[in-house]
């Protein structure tokens, strides 16, 4: 059970060199009370990029400086974003979205309404997508990510894995109530909780990624002999000697000519999945990999 404390005392570790709160609650600030087009636009893409880890409050080989108010206390540094997440970007800032936007803030506009509206900005994610909604009514919708993600799994008994995401918004409307509960219970702001959550969601997701790899070759080798395939109807499994970088993943239903390089993260996910199923090994449902596939392709 978590408790006030714990949030309290994880919030205090947040990471605010890479999520920096006086540039998140600035910006967080002009959406709640702007109106015009343009201002809110720039401080979509603003909240955005902070969202993705791309803001530093100082300067990176990668970075470039971007104008702030005066009143800041530090210089903000952007690093560019992928090609996804840049188009995501686009499509949020565009006029008759932000409109569909202020009307939602405004309470003219449903919560239903306005996420068929921002459903569309990713392919795949859900993350950018709520993190819209959120920004828009911040103290009622909670931000969601694969690091809190974590906590609410393991608070509800789930097990949990590297690539345990939320994946639709199904996940998100549980997460909000969750999250609403805590909020309730500990009396806490909802941005401490959120803090403390992140924290929290953190430190699993070191733990889960060291001891995830570690098992997946170890136990998905055990389970496999040299030159054995496993086989359903859509994914075939092809394992060639011990080492779990040779594993080829032939599934053109899914990914088409996957990148090799990904392969290893697929085979982890894959795995987890079968230990949260407690399916016999080699049998996977199709969407299942679909869903992990076309996440870990695109992001």
């Amino acid at each position: 059970m978590i408790t006030s404390e714990d949030l309290i005392e994880n919030a205090e570790s947040y990471d605010s060199n890479k999520y920096t709160e006086e540039f998140y609650s600035y910006y967080l600030s002009v959406i709640q009370n702007e109106n015009d087009i343009e201002s809110l636009s720039e401080a979509i893409k603003r909240l955005f990029l902070w969202k993705l880890g791309k803001i530093r409050p100082y300067p990176t080989p990668q970075s470039s400086p971007i104008e702030v108010p005066p009143s800041f206390e530090k210089q903000y540094h952007a690093i560019s974003t992928t090609s996804s997440n840049r188009n995501a970007i686009v499509k949020a800032i565009e006029a008759d979205t932000i409109k569909s936007a202020i009307s939602f803030r405004d309470g003219d506009l449903s919560y239903d309404d306005f996420k068929s509206k921002v459903f569309g900005i990713t392919s795949s994610s859900i993350v950018l997508p709520s993190f819209y909604i959120h920004i828009m009514q911040p103290e009622r919708y909670p931000i969601l990510d694969k690091k809190v993600w974590k906590v609410f799994c393991k608070e509800k008994t789930q097990s949990i894995y590297k690539h345990k995401k939320p994946k639709n918004w199904v996940d998100y409307e549980i997460y909000i109530c969750f999250f609403n509960e805590i909020v309730e219970k500990t009396n806490l702001n909802w941005r401490t909780v959120d803090c403390g959550l992140w924290v929290m969601g953190s430190e699993l997701d070191e733990n889960v990624e060291c001891s995830d790899m570690k098992t997946t070759k170890k136990e998905i080798g055990s389970e496999l002999t040299e030159e054995n395939t496993i086989i359903n109807s859509s994914i075939h499994i092809i394992y060639r000697g011990r080492n779990i970088q040779s594993y080829k993943l032939a599934a053109s239903k899914v990914v088409p000519n996957i990148k090799m390089e990904k392969l290893t993260e697929i085979l982890v996910g894959i795995y987890g999945i079968w230990q949260e199923n407690e399916i016999n090994k080699g049998f996977i449902k199709y969407d299942d990999c679909k869903h992990l596939c076309s996440t870990v392709y695109r992001d």
